[in-house]
């Protein structure tokens, strides 16, 4: 038998510019596209999701972390569940549990969201009870919690064995965007199960060598794995001397933070990813030219402002941020047929080198040192290609587009490439 870690995104229950409503054909797209970037979990984030989400989830084989509530008793915002859990709470979890229970897919349940009691001892209180209700009601699955801070005092679990106030009562211990506390948790638990239902995009280099590593961590949900609407810029970079806020007001209105963006294509994050889970061996991606005396400083939940493109005439002359993603030990930079830099590349470098480059148009390759075509990958302007870019080509989905009501198209997207296929940036 092969042990397979979760390599999981969180996804909330919209669908972008569709929006709140849970249309079957989206749903499905949904996990299609997430299936097709290497994902084989989603945690529903902070919610039961729709029925068309799990019938796509149990057809496509993709496994899920179904979460119950986003808080307890005490609320995070105005109007919140808080209003009406101790009456509902019971309801809510039978109505879960006898919905959902047959779907193979769900794979472990989820009793809360960050819930600020988690952190106070009237976890000890509240969850055992939610707990106790959960196996009662499904004794087979698992039920983590996601946590995001301290756990309590230590106290021995119901088994006896050393644990902690606010995971003693939970199968899977979570730890949101706590990396550094897995190998110092197992040496004062060994016998705890870990994951992680939250992390950080930037961080899945060393996340995932650490599960690769370690098998008492049993995977890892990257917050978030699609855009989302809400949370405005929580992911987006800012330059200085701006400062970053954490939310902002109109117009802004996207998260910014999904490895996919609202309309499915993958963003930066997704290119260390796909290096990380072994779906490539390398990527490679050009900064966006900055202003004069300008920084560019990532949010915690995204990485630089950065598009597979060498096509930036406004930047003749100038340096640019050129980033390699690759697990290989060492990579050649070359521009126009001349190698112009190369790299030797230890663990602590994260599959990450990173080069300043005077652009100059032509073609950008990088390779993996002596390695055949499939380890380099190419960036070239419009005009370098053997024939010109196929600027109007519209790539229909197998399914089809979206429909909206009497037929109008609801969701479909144009892309503009060069001969090689990548995407380019449209003037």
């Amino acid at each position: 038998m092969r042990s397979v870690a979760s390599g999981g995104g969180c996804v909330h229950h919209g669908n972008g510019l569709l929006g709140a409503a849970a249309i079957d054909r989206a749903e499905a797209r949904k996990v299609g596209l997430l299936k097709a970037r290497g994902f084989n979990a989603i945690r529903t984030s902070h919610n039961p999701p729709s029925p068309a989400f799990l019938d796509a989830c149990d057809r496509l084989g993709m496994w899920v972390i179904e979460e119950a509530f986003d808080c307890w008793r005490q609320g995070k915002n105005q109007d919140d569940y808080s209003l009406y859990f101790d009456g509902w709470w019971r309801d809510d979890l039978a109505a879960m549990a006898r919905r959902d229970g047959n779907h193979p897919s769900v794979i472990m349940w989820s009793i809360g969201n960050e819930t600020p009691e988690v952190y106070k001892l009237e976890a000890v209180a509240i969850a055992p009870i939610l707990s106790e209700e959960m196996r009662r009601l499904d004794p087979a699955r698992p039920i983590t919690e996601a946590i995001n801070g301290p756990t309590g005092p230590d106290m021995p679990g119901p088994s006896g064995k050393p644990d902690s106030a606010a995971t003693q009562i939970l199968d899977v211990a979570d730890y949101n965007y706590a990396l550094g506390g897995y190998e110092c948790d197992h040496g004062r638990f060994p016998d705890r199960v870990m994951i992680g239902i939250e992390s950080f995009p930037k961080e899945v280099d060393t996340i995932w060598r650490l599960t690769e590593q370690r098998p008492y961590r049993v995977g890892d949900f990257v917050w978030a794995a699609i855009d989302y609407l809400g949370e405005a810029v929580v992911g987006k970079s800012w330059l200085t001397p701006d400062k970053f806020t954490y939310l902002s007001d109109y117009p802004w209105f996207n998260a910014f933070c999904g490895d996919l963006d609202l309309i499915g294509p993958r963003k930066p994050p997704l290119l260390l990813r796909d290096v990380a889970w072994g779906m490539s061996p390398l990527e490679m991606a050009v900064q966006r030219p900055l202003p004069e005396d300008r920084v560019e400083q990532p949010s915690p939940w995204e990485s630089w402002d950065e598009l597979q493109n060498w096509n930036w005439p406004e930047a003749d002359g100038k340096s640019l941020n050129v980033q390699i993603y690759t697990r290989a030990d060492r990579v050649e930079l070359e521009l126009n047929g001349r190698k112009i830099a190369e790299k030797t590349l230890t663990e602590a470098d994260k599959s990450t080198a990173s080069f300043a480059v005077d652009y100059a148009p032509g073609r950008l390759p990088a390779g993996r040192g002596e390695l055949p075509p499939a380890g380099r990958q190419d960036l070239a302007r419009p005009g370098a290609s053997d024939r010109p870019p196929d600027r109007t080509g519209r790539r229909g989905r197998h399914r089809g587009p979206i429909q909206g009501p009497k037929g109008r198209q609801a969701a479909d997207r144009s892309r503009t490439s060069d001969s090689n296929s990548k995407l380019m940036r449209v003037a």
